[in-house]
């Protein structure tokens, strides 16, 4: 889409980490990414807040849905049921974004700084994650439906498929 709408050439690769990476070479979308999301030296370090409105809602569901993760972690019983999301980002920035939307709406999370990775993590756990998610949904389909299994079901199969819980959810029988 990028490359129809921008008449520019795009590449999209895997990483050695298992993650999508797309590269727009693009003079004209660069001036216009650096004029919403200014950053100085390594630029996935050094965001900066926005200059633009925002909404902040759609702007942390994109975060959020491009690179969170919701995980269903076991509870005492030993059954997957225990909800959690995390996010990621070497910008400090970002986290801030979140972290302030968050206590606007009285939302408890935690953030971890991994010093050797030079990452930060913010984490939102069981029931606040679900006052997380009606503010502010998940728009990754296979993140989604993680939480949607765990709805139907009250817990998700371990080590589920995103194949296999769309056929949960679609009422196949759960083996």
């Amino acid at each position: 889409m990028i490359a129809e709408v921008f008449n520019c050439k795009t590449t999209l690769r895997h990483d050695i980490k298992r993650n999508y990476v797309l590269s727009i070479n693009s003079s004209k979308i660069e001036k216009i990414f650096r004029s919403i999301f200014p950053y100085k030296g390594k630029k996935h370090k050094n965001i900066e807040e926005p200059k633009c409105n925002i909404e902040e809602k759609s702007f942390i569901a994109g975060l959020i849905s491009g690179d969170g993760s919701i995980i269903i972690s076991k509870n005492g019983n030993n059954i997957n049921k225990y909800p959690l999301m995390t996010y990621v980002s070497a910008s400090k920035v970002l986290i801030d974004i979140i972290s302030r939307f968050l206590s606007k709406n009285n939302i408890s999370y935690h953030i971890h700084y991994r010093k050797l990775e030079n990452v930060y993590h913010i984490t939102i756990k069981g029931n606040r994650l679900y006052s997380f998610i009606k503010l502010v949904p998940i728009l990754n389909p296979i993140q989604k439906s993680k939480l949607d299994v765990l709805e139907k079901l009250g817990y998700l199969p371990p080590y589920s498929t995103y194949k296999y819980r769309l056929s949960i959810l679609n009422n196949a029988p759960v083996v």
